[in-house]
């Protein structure tokens, strides 16, 4: 699957306002890595907020919990 909207210098003009989640934190120098394919998950649920399609884990559709 290609990435997504991946933030880079020639998209960034100062002043922007976006909404990023952290992919890599920082480290050794090097500057965390930011997207904004946002996703929030838990054990039963993954959402993409700006996706155009609904994901479901199988462990959530498997036990039940949805019912």
């Amino acid at each position: 699957m290609p990435r997504q909207n991946v933030l880079t210098a020639k998209n960034l003009n100062k002043g922007n306002s976006l909404i990023v989640q952290i992919e890599k934190e920082a480290s050794y120098g090097k500057s965390p890595k930011l997207t904004q394919h946002i996703q929030l998950s838990n054990e039963s649920l993954v959402y993409l907020p700006y996706s155009n399609y609904i994901a479901v884990s199988d462990t959530f559709l498997k036990t039940g919990a949805g019912n």
